[in-house]
């Protein structure tokens, strides 16, 4: 079984680097291609992609800033012999042993289409992980009243080749300025596999998970200000930074994978919760000192 594994870059050259060597390390190589568009990044992260371009079967840059369209780009450069296409974004991290339980569950009994083979860390704590006849592990969600179904795609998307081909399946691209709409494109392309009733199944761990500190580190300050004062007005971005990233992850969402979590999201978590426990005692004190000038009038 080959496989096409499509890596879209922007900026965040650390975290590049982790993703790139946690795909070499993980998967073996005659059982994959490996295409990586940079979209539209710095000096730094260029240098950085040019050093491993000898591990890459393609290497695409200068592409404009536009995630759906380097999906989309990437696809067409899959190799006419690859059976599923494996989309990455460059804050994904491959635990060890992720391909191998990715290929028994595409061999199973479930008999998947789709794989989404990244454990977002909402589904990880609302989700049972259930094992097939062949071993393969994946997620089932919990079902709670009044819970609509949340459709759970990203970054690590797997898709049979032969059903994009099909449907002529593509990423929405991007419309307007804004330089960061990846979680939309990945929520509309999910809509669309549920709207063809493909059989989507979540791969469970060993998969691949949601690298952390990426908001809370200084050195991603001006992208993601950019990023994200284009969508949102206020200090979206300064509440982002502080809470490390879109949840804040446990240590327990990375047990088992070797991936150490990074100094300035803890730094960043401990400052934050110290300066809540300030504000609560101080306001505890005002409170104690109003009731006892309350009591003395």
């Amino acid at each position: 079984m080959l496989a096409s594994i499509s890596l879209t870059v922007f900026n965040r050259t650390k975290l590049s680097e982790f993703c790139i060597n946690s795909i070499l390390e993980t998967v073996p190589r005659d059982q994959y291609e490996f295409i990586v568009v940079d979209n539209g990044s710095q000096p730094d992260t260029i240098k950085m992609l040019k050093k491993y371009e000898k591990n890459f079967d393609k290497l695409v840059l200068d592409h404009k800033n536009n995630l759906g369209l380097a999906i989309n780009d990437a696809w067409k450069l899959a190799s006419p012999d690859a059976e599923w296409l494996i989309v990455f974004s460059n804050d994904f991290f491959c635990v060890k042993g992720w391909f191998e339980n990715f290929k028994l569950l595409i061999e199973s009994e479930l008999k998947p289409d789709v794989v989404f083979c990244h454990l977002i860390m909402s589904a990880f704590e609302r989700a049972t992980l259930c094992r097939t006849l062949n071993g393969s592990t994946y997620y089932v969600k919990r079902k709670k009243k009044k819970m609509k179904n949340v459709i759970w795609f990203g970054a690590g998307l797997a898709i049979k080749k032969e059903l994009v081909d099909l449907h002529n399946l593509k990423f929405p691209e991007k419309i307007g300025k804004s330089p960061w709409t990846g979680g939309s494109i990945y929520s509309k392309f999910g809509k669309c596999l549920y709207e063809l009733n493909l059989k989507i199944v979540h791969l469970g761990k060993p998969c691949g998970l949601q690298q952390d500190c990426e908001f809370a580190n200084p050195e991603y300050e001006k992208y993601y200000q950019e990023a994200f004062n284009v969508r949102h007005k206020g200090p979206t971005y300064e509440r982002l930074r502080k809470m490390g990233g879109y949840i804040n992850n446990p240590d327990k969402y990375y047990e088992g994978s070797n991936y150490k979590i990074g100094k300035h999201y803890r730094d960043i978590i401990d400052l934050y919760k110290c300066q809540k426990m300030i504000r609560k005692a101080e306001r505890k004190a005002e409170r104690k000192a109003q009731k006892t000038k309350s009591k003395e009038i």
